[in-house]
């Protein structure tokens, strides 16, 4: 047997290594550090996991945050808008409360017009109807017909009144027929 040799305690002759170790120590550490090397390998694999998790929450809570600012610039503009297109329709509001306010007065102006022009030729009418009645009284004989005359002519006469048509005292009716306004062109 070669000196150099050394006996392994199972009866294997072990070669001795330059470092002075043996094969079969080495072969324990390499095992040993292959079974280091993959539970490294297997505890990294979470920190990576991690590392890369951490990552993506980084960047979406950026994004969100991006996205949140570009909306609150939208709601921004979209109040602005809102409050001018308040600001427009109120001061279109007071100026249609004012047409119409000058439109009503208008109305109101042509109403009272008309009424007045139909009282006016409302009266002309009692006076010509108490005219003639006045001159057909005058002209019959009979008492019957100049008693539902005079009667008649007195109902006129308190209308015209109520109407606000002073009451002539003694005299005729003047009748006058209305001035038109429509002038002749020539």
């Amino acid at each position: 047997m070669d000196t150099n040799k050394e006996n392994d305690p199972q009866g294997k002759d072990l070669e001795p290594k330059e470092d002075g170790s043996s094969t079969e120590e080495v072969d324990k550490k390499d095992e040993a550090d292959l079974n280091s090397d993959s539970e490294v390998k297997s505890s990294a694999f979470p920190k990576i996991l991690a590392v890369l998790s951490m990552g993506i929450a980084g960047l979406a809570i950026f994004l969100s945050l991006a996205v949140m600012k570009k909306v609150d610039n939208n709601i921004g503009k979209v109040n602005s808008s809102i409050k001018e297109i308040t600001t427009k329709t109120s001061s279109l509001k007071t100026e249609m409360n004012e047409k119409f306010g000058y439109v009503d007065f208008e109305i109101n102006g042509i109403q009272s017009q008309l009424k007045k022009s139909q009282r006016m030729a409302a009266i002309m009418e009692l006076k010509r109807a108490l005219v003639t009645v006045r001159e057909v009284s005058n002209a019959e004989k009979s008492l019957e017909l100049q008693t539902r005359s005079n009667q008649l002519i007195s109902s006129i006469e308190s209308y015209l009144e109520d109407l606000g048509e002073p009451k002539k005292i003694a005299g005729t009716i003047e009748v006058k027929e209305a001035p038109t306004n429509i002038s002749e062109k020539e």
